[in-house]
């Protein structure tokens, strides 16, 4: 590479994109980006991230790796939910009528359901 440089006077292009790697080797340059989702990126940089926009990036990358667990916690408080309202709202159960039975001398009650008068 340096080769290069001595014939024509100049760098190649190569040569300079590898010493900008080498000078910054956590660069990260990311293409295509809509408009409006690159300005809410930059806008949540400088409010929450002082403009550091590799914490915006890390942040981003933590909350979706906790998104499935977000996700399932959610639907379990969602079914304990459910099950508690089903348990507090009981199903009315008929109430017993009394039976129908004589009253007998001693005190004792007597059951005459299903009986047959004569």
């Amino acid at each position: 590479m340096e080769e290069n440089e001595q014939e024509t006077g100049s760098p190649n292009q190569a040569s300079k994109l590898l010493g900008r790697i080498q000078e910054n080797r956590k660069s990260l340059h990311i293409a295509r980006v809509p408009d409006k989702t690159k300005e809410a990126f930059m806008k949540l940089a400088e409010e929450e991230f002082c403009g550091d926009y590799g914490m915006v990036l890390k942040w981003l990358m933590d909350d979706i790796l906790s998104h499935d667990t977000r996700i399932i916690l959610a639907q379990l408080e969602n079914h304990e939910t459910r099950m508690q309202e089903l348990e507090n709202s009981h199903i009315e159960e008929p109430e017993e009528t009394e039976a129908k039975g004589k009253t007998m001398l001693d005190g004792s009650k007597k059951d005459v359901r299903g009986t047959k008068k004569k």
